[in-house]
């Protein structure tokens, strides 16, 4: 997958980092949802309130395996 496919869905990011800023500048269509902690993303991902959230990769696969989050699918990287 790519930023691309997340057009006019509804994101989880970040909110204290460069990824928000420049999801925000350079993919206008994607509904970003700012949050502070991974925690909130899995928490918004679980309640169907995201579609997708983006962060760090080595953060989202300790979440996903100490977790066991069965609902949490990988399915691409970021070029930044």
């Amino acid at each position: 997958g790519s930023l691309d496919d997340l057009k006019g869905k509804r994101v989880a990011v970040f909110k204290h980092g460069q990824l928000a800023r420049h999801i925000s500048e350079n993919y206008s269509e994607i509904k970003l949802v700012t949050v502070n902690i991974a925690d909130e993303a899995f928490q918004l991902l679980e309640a169907g309130d995201v579609e997708a959230y983006v962060g760090n990769e080595l953060v989202v696969d300790y979440h996903v395996s100490v977790h066991r989050m069965s609902y949490v699918q990988k399915v691409g990287a970021t070029p930044f």
